[in-house]
């Protein structure tokens, strides 16, 4: 796994594009270390982990330990029959325990040479390499007096959860992630660190790391320190990853801290993202208008047509602009660079759906591009967790869209959901997610690729709209 940057405006709207993914946890291995307080240089550290496989495959326990230097003292398991160590070579030392196993001890004893912050990164893994368990600790080693914990009532307890791509993820798309972590407790967590990685590292690209954060890349892993995070405190990563094979895709997060954690079955999140190619649906097409000016909203509009010339229906469809230098406005994602929108449902045997395309190009000249379209898996617009905002503006234009005005809040991103009833029976997610420009937000629905149709073609049509975490 390589680290890029690639400060492309297409590729912040893609960042910034998500709908929530299930996470999945499996409880196979316990750690722990003999102190969570600051040593002393020449004083010891002890990491036990408890393995325990009578229910599943052989795994591997991996202990990456990075920031300041330390001495392994001993790396050992309580029975040599069920458990091997594999490597005691430093930054990562490993072992294996054989299925059948039931509690076996692994122990690895450091000790401290130079002051510094020591992370030590704990993760369990099957045969196929998906993580099964991940633990964080970090240690203060310092060259001075040992400092005595101060007497605290309150405590810590650190999350974490990831937020993943919602839309289809096909062969080298940026697909967009977000982790969130929050110290749900009420005491303060010290020297708070964050470790994310990939199965299949060799089949991906980091596109773009939140510029905003700390990153160290350690044995195929992304750490970010945090230093301290209050009680209630909430902080956010984004970043971007490249799968460039078809394959299954498993993300974890896991964190930790110096400070002892009142709970920590929420310190590991994961979620599973399947990469697929274009399907084989025969999708045409064509351009229905050249770009004009829109003077109200300062873009330049165009509509493509997409026709099904295939002779069963078409899960979704995908229109990809090739050319483009400026941004497309609208975009739902990149591909290799290239902005795209979806048709975002079924498109029946010769069934055609009109694009409205937006692009932001100063000049509000016309360009020269060119475009292609697949069929893609469906596009799910089940709407996201969020908090409800007021709208404060629903206007219908003379075009026949409708605009919606809401209040806001500077860089924060919201979402638009509609339906054909008051009751929100059958609530939909507009596809574009907004990032407020200012303190006030206009946002346009003209149909596709939006919406699953335009506000013309239907009885009624309702909106809300969705601050998000």
């Amino acid at each position: 796994m390589k680290v890029t940057s690639i400060f492309r405006c297409v590729v912040l709207v893609a960042l910034l594009s998500w709908i929530g993914c299930a996470g999945v946890r499996a409880q196979i291995l316990t750690a722990s270390v003999s102190t969570t307080n600051a040593i002393g240089i020449n004083q010891f550290l002890i990491y036990t982990m408890n393995v325990n496989t009578t229910s599943t495959p052989s795994i591997t326990v991996n202990d990456t330990l990075s920031g300041a230097p330390v001495a392994i003292v001993s790396f050992t398991a309580s029975s040599s029959t069920f458990a091997q160590v594999l490597t005691t070579n430093l930054p990562t030392v490993s072992a294996a325990v054989s299925f059948g196993a039931s509690n076996v001890l692994l122990t690895l004893t450091v000790q401290a040479t130079s002051a510094g912050t020591l992370n030590s990164s704990i993760i369990s893994t099957d045969p196929s390499g998906i993580p099964l368990t991940a633990t964080n600790f970090v240690n203060v080693i310092t060259n001075g007096s040992v400092p005595v914990p101060p007497t605290n009532t309150t405590t810590a307890d650190l999350a974490v959860s990831i937020v993943g791509p919602g839309l289809p993820v096909i062969t080298n798309d940026y697909a967009p992630f977000r982790l969130t972590v929050a110290n749900m407790g009420s005491g303060a967590a010290s020297d708070v660190l964050l470790t994310a990685g990939f199965t299949n590292a060799s089949s991906s690209t980091i596109m773009l790391v939140d510029p905003g954060h700390l990153i160290t890349v350690t044995s195929n892993q992304l750490q970010f320190p945090f230093g301290t995070l209050g009680g209630g405190a909430v902080t956010n990563v984004y970043f971007i990853l490249q799968p460039t094979n078809v394959d299954l895709f498993t993300f974890f997060a896991a964190v930790g801290s110096s400070t002892l954690d009142s709970d920590t079955n929420n310190n590991l999140a994961m979620t599973n993202i399947t990469v697929t190619n274009y399907l084989s649906g025969d999708v045409a097409a064509s351009n229905v208008t050249e770009m004009t000016p829109n003077f109200q909203t300062g873009l330049m509009e165009q509509t493509v047509r997409l026709t099904n010339l295939a002779t069963n229906d078409l899960a979704s469809a995908r229109l990809v602009i090739h050319g483009l230098t400026n941004w497309l406005y609208n975009a739902a994602g990149t591909n290799n660079g290239e902005p795209f929108v979806y048709f975002p449902a079924t498109l029946g045997t010769n069934q055609s759906a009109d694009l409205h395309l937006e692009y932001f190009i100063p000049s509000l000249t016309p360009v020269t591009v060119s475009n292609s379209a697949f069929e893609v898996p469906p596009v799910s617009l089940t709407p996201p967790p969020g908090t409800p905002f007021a709208i404060t503006l629903q206007t219908n234009l003379p075009s026949g869209a409708v605009l919606v005005e809401f209040p806001s809040i500077l860089n924060r991103t919201y979402t638009v959901l509609y339906a054909d009833n008051i009751a929100f029976s059958n609530e939909l997610t507009a596809l574009s997610l907004i990032v407020a420009p200012a303190d006030r937000v206009q946002w346009i629905d003209a149909g596709p690729p939006q919406t699953i149709s335009a506000p013309t073609n239907v009885a009624s049509r309702f909106y809300r709209v969705l601050l998000n975490p």
